[in-house]
């Protein structure tokens, strides 16, 4: 397994076609497929039409596979790897995102690919065939600028209450403990100056 097998990890010319694999690090031994799963992941077609790598066709992937290696190829199972390399992504999105976040690696980049988990949910949900909901959305209420956001509705797959999001980003140590009467989506005063204080720098 080549382990990063994408078009922006091979060298190609006009005369010669495939010149060079790059980027050996992830190698590892496993399903020949999960290369080919990897090839095909939307992130890695960089806006090309096509669903092999953003060049081709899917099918003449999986026919130039069978003539190469003289074994055919289940497009059901090229799909369940394309599927689970949208999900590795997404992971390896966040992981990064959060060593910025973290102050581990301070780099506007890992800031931005944190930025596209969104993507991965979007395309794991169509890969699914989990389509938009054919409900409608409801009419917004004329004082929805006052109204209190515990009374607002939620949809359905979102669990954490807002006091959870507001406390989830900062460190543990200005999360009041489970015994507290305090609401955690309020530190006090002066453990908002000690997290100010030993935050990364920006």
């Amino acid at each position: 397994m080549h382990g990063d097998f994408r078009v922006g990890n091979l060298l190609v010319d006009p005369d010669h076609g495939l010149r060079a694999v790059l980027d050996w690090e992830l190698a590892h031994l496993g399903d020949p497929l999960e290369d080919l799963g990897w090839l095909c992941v939307r992130a890695w077609r960089f806006g090309g039409d096509g669903e092999a790598g953003g060049v081709g066709p899917l099918d003449d992937l999986l026919d130039a596979y069978a003539e190469a290696t003289g074994e055919p190829v289940s497009a059901d199972d090229v799909h369940w790897w394309i599927v689970a390399g949208t999900l590795t992504w997404g992971l390896i999105c966040a992981v990064q995102a959060r060593r910025h976040l973290d102050g581990h690696v301070r780099s506007v980049e890992l800031a931005t690919i944190g930025r596209r988990v969104c993507e991965t949910e979007y395309d794991l949900l169509d890969l699914i065939g989990i389509t938009e909901p054919k409900t409608s959305a409801p009419e917004p209420s004329p004082d929805r600028g006052t109204q209190p956001t515990a009374d607002r509705p939620r949809p359905s797959w979102c669990g954490r209450s807002t006091s959870t999001w507001a406390t989830s980003s900062l460190p543990s140590s200005t999360v009041p403990p489970p015994s507290s009467s305090r609401s955690p989506a309020t530190p006090s005063p002066s453990s908002s100056a000690s997290w100010r204080r030993n935050r990364p720098p920006s």
